[in-house]
């Protein structure tokens, strides 16, 4: 491509407290082709241990000087339960997320929440279910396209030893108005490389692809490697270590 001057200006702001915290940032580049403005901002809340809230929002502007403006938004409020007495965790997002171009006269709407259940039979075997439902709405040129679909996944995971297990998982995709469906199912050995970082090698007999419930485990068919990691503080030490 072909390189321009541009100025570039973020400002950043963030605090901490017992039960919150909350983070912002905003940054604009200005240049000859383009201008853009970025926002984003998160808050956290735990009003008791085992329980978590969060809420996030991330917009883009861009103005372009040959009329090809586009918006973009993320709006996200999650929830965790994790209560330590307890053999199970929960997790769900929601999140609204929208697209706009105005030389094309198009823009996207996505409402889409997922929730994951993960239950702890015993020591070695645990067991995670998900349901994932989005609702799209898309404008092309004065038509409109609605659409709903839904996603019923599940995995067991079985420790072989400490450092090593295996996996089998499957997914179901459902879309309601074409009345179609996707399935996407396989294996998956897995190795604790150092605490709080564990490593997977994995083959999809089956699969589909989906940006809204894809992100947190790999649908599509073929091979795939994921690779987890648990920050904290202590996870960082035992790194740099």
């Amino acid at each position: 491509g072909v390189s321009e001057d541009y100025s570039a200006v973020s400002l950043g702001l963030g605090y901490k407290a017992d039960a919150w915290s909350f983070n912002s940032r905003i940054e604009t580049r200005l240049a000859e082709s383009e201008d853009k403005w970025n926002l984003l901002s998160g808050a956290i809340y735990e009003p008791r241990p085992g329980i978590g809230l969060s809420t996030g929002i991330q917009l883009w502007k861009t103005r372009s000087r040959l009329n090809n403006d586009s918006t973009k938004g993320d709006i996200r409020l999650g929830m965790a339960l994790r209560p330590s007495y307890l053999r199970w965790t929960l997790l769900d997002r929601l999140e609204y997320r929208f697209d706009a171009v105005d030389a094309q006269e198009s823009d996207t709407q996505r409402l889409v929440n997922n929730l994951h259940l993960n239950y702890k039979a015993h020591a070695k075997l645990q067991v995670s279910l998900q349901y994932g439902a989005k609702y799209v709405l898309d404008n092309l040129n004065d038509h409109t396209y609605r659409g709903f679909v839904d996603l019923v996944g599940g995995e067991m995971r079985y420790d072989l030893t400490p450092r090593w297990d295996v996996g089998l998982h499957s997914n179901l995709l459902h879309a309601w108005r074409a009345n179609q469906f996707d399935y996407s199912c396989g294996v998956s050995f897995g190795h604790l490389v150092m605490q709080n970082v564990w490593v997977s090698i994995g083959y999809n007999l089956a699969g589909f692809e989906d940006k809204d419930f894809s992100r947190a485990a790999y649908t599509a068919q073929g091979p795939f490697v994921r690779l987890r990691i648990k920050f904290d503080q202590q996870t960082i030490r035992d790194m740099l270590k």
